[in-house]
């Protein structure tokens, strides 16, 4: 619990330092004032910001993505996704959204059978699931895969989802091990691990 603790007051910071590592401006840019934002799960000002800023949001969600998947920046990717949504509804162009399900569709793969666990584990966790990474390795069978939670969820993640996501790999990949993790805004709610005798996904 220490550790996860420490890692919380070590990582949450670097939400402010990575997304203003990418403006050489003074001034905070939309990135930096949607994640404020966003971190104070500020809806209203959410929206207000993509209403106002509607030209400048493909560009800079682009940008953002690009970073986020190149880095594997769990929390940065739900952010994308979110202002991508919002410019969606705002607008009714869904063009920036489909990109970035595109994008992290293509972090997981292109493996038919990754892209079914994908879709699996995705509706398990009803919309509050995003998977950052899916790496399998089809000769050592190891499996690790990154999944991001909804801050409307965090610590208070369902237990039983997470066991039902296990039984999902052993039936699409049987002989997968290794482990699967679950977080929010960069702190560990939840795992998967599965030994190389083990004949099941335990969870941790």
């Amino acid at each position: 619990m220490k550790k996860v603790l420490f890692l919380f007051a070590v990582i949450f910071p670097l939400v402010s330092l990575l997304a203003a590592g990418m403006s050489h401006a003074q001034e905070k840019r939309l990135g930096q004032k949607f994640i404020d934002a966003y971190s104070v799960k500020d809806e209203n000002a959410m929206h207000l910001l993509i209403k106002e800023n509607k030209d400048g949001v493909p560009g800079e969600v682009e940008s953002m993505m690009a970073y986020a998947v190149e880095n594997k920046v769990g929390w940065m990717i739900e952010v994308c996704e979110k202002m991508a949504a919002l410019y969606k509804e705002e607008t009714g162009d869904s063009s920036l959204l489909d990109k970035v399900e595109e994008a992290m569709k293509a972090a997981s793969g292109g493996d038919p059978k990754l892209g079914k666990l994908q879709e699996e584990i995705t509706d398990i966790g009803k919309g509050q699931w995003s998977i950052v990474t899916m790496d399998y390795d089809e000769k050592s069978h190891i499996l690790k895969i990154e999944i991001n939670v909804s801050p409307d969820v965090g610590m208070d993640i369902n237990k039983k989802d997470v066991e039902k996501a296990g039984k999902s790999i052993e039936k699409i990949l049987p002989e997968a091990r290794g482990n699967v993790t679950w977080i929010s805004f960069g702190v560990g709610v939840a795992s998967l691990l599965r030994e190389e005798n083990s004949k099941t996904w335990k969870t941790r």
